[in-house]
């Protein structure tokens, strides 16, 4: 797979990954807003829940960012391997 389609499949599941933990802040808040509760308890709910969500974000974002360096080390890598052997080669020459 080129280097480009690599990257564009992890911006997408970046993007999926995103709208997905968007979509279920989203769940949460409108079950927190129609369940019957008292204003304290919800208060403490939501609270709990958003740092549930936070902390999901993180790991997503983290989790993401690895996969997107880590590729970009290994192609970059590659790439000076390659480097170095044509330099051997003109070198031998």
């Amino acid at each position: 797979m080129s280097r480009r389609k690599s990257q564009d499949k992890q911006q997408h599941m970046g993007t999926f990954y995103i709208g997905t933990v968007v979509g279920a802040l989203v769940g949460a808040i409108a079950a927190f807003w129609y369940a019957p509760q008292s204003g304290k308890d919800m208060r403490q709910d939501i609270q709990e829940k958003v740092e549930d969500v936070r902390d999901d974000i993180e790991h997503t974002a983290k989790d993401v960012r690895q996969r997107i360096e880590g590729e970009s080390i290994e192609d970059t890598l590659e790439a000076a391997k390659a480097e170095a052997r044509h330099y051997q080669e003109t070198a031998k020459r």
